[in-house]
């Protein structure tokens, strides 16, 4: 019973650290109106028009006072509200075309391109597409693999379930709770070193692209400030679930310790029969 107890554990680890990530991404990255938020809250927006001049103008053979003429034609021909409307009707889109089979959304910038010409700014039409979209193939591709992904979820879920049921009831039937407490002990390490992990690399990765990628310097801050709160919520959701498993993990392990006690009391001798009074 015990081995079979430790197999179930075995499988168990890492289908339920698998389920949490899965959950956590659902709620995150995986999320439009949770990168909604965290782009609100970032206001990457206002810094997305407040670079956009300075890209515009970026390499133009000029003099300084006509590059700064220039970025405050686009400035005041491209504003926040603008680049928040579409990429939100964007995100929302994908949402749904990818949730319930919805169209494929596109990403319309004719207009932005019109308010850049009306402001005075040379836009060759060939050089600025009036939408952006994903191309056929790879909606195709994204698709297969989301449908993919959702049946190997639904199978992995039940089994996961299944196998965490059983080992409930062998814990509970043999009084041996270590197998599932190390289940738990396990997950809170793996999930609270993995928000660990994340933050250095972030870190990291961010330190390289300052380094090396001088092309995008202008949008270095909005980069850095949208990921940081994006990691910041994923983050904070590993160190959640990495709690409530070690929460689990102190339940469990005092429950065993009662049920051992309990076992290893004596028991109390059966109080001896009285003698029946004699009759006369």
């Amino acid at each position: 019973m015990k081995f079979l107890q430790s197999f179930i554990a075995s499988l168990l680890t890492p289908l339920i650290f698998g389920a949490i990530l899965a959950l956590i991404a659902n709620a995150t990255i995986l999320n439009a109106e949770y990168l909604e938020h965290v782009s609100d809250k970032t206001h990457t927006y206002d810094a997305l028009a407040q670079a956009l001049p300075r890209l515009v103008a970026h390499g133009n053979t000029m003099s300084p006072a006509e590059r700064d003429q220039l970025e405050k034609r686009v400035s005041s021909a491209i504003q926040p509200d603008d680049i928040k409307q579409k990429v939100d009707s964007f995100l929302t889109g994908l949402r749904d075309h990818y949730a319930s089979g919805g169209p494929l959304p596109a990403l319309d910038v004719s207009d932005l391109a019109a308010k850049l010409r009306q402001s005075g700014i040379d836009i060759p039409e060939n050089q600025v597409p009036k939408t952006i979209t994903i191309p056929p193939e790879s909606d195709a591709k994204i698709k297969n693999s989301l449908s993919q992904a959702t049946i190997i979820g639904k199978g992995t879920l039940a089994i996961t379930l299944g196998l965490l049921l059983i080992l409930l009831i062998l814990s509970f039937k043999t009084h041996s709770y270590h197998s599932l407490i190390m289940v738990l002990f396990i997950n809170s390490l793996l999930l609270g070193g993995l928000a660990f992990v994340l933050q250095v690399s972030l870190e990291w990765g961010l330190a390289m692209l300052k380094d090396k990628a001088a092309n995008v310097q202008d949008f270095l801050p909005i980069i850095s400030g949208f990921s940081r709160e994006l990691m910041r919520g994923i983050e904070t959701r590993l160190l959640y679930w990495a709690i409530g498993c070690f929460a689990l993990t102190l339940f469990m392990f005092g429950l065993a310790t009662i049920s051992h006690f309990r076992r290893k009391a004596p028991k109390p001798k059966p109080a001896s029969a009285s003698l029946a009074p004699k009759t006369a």
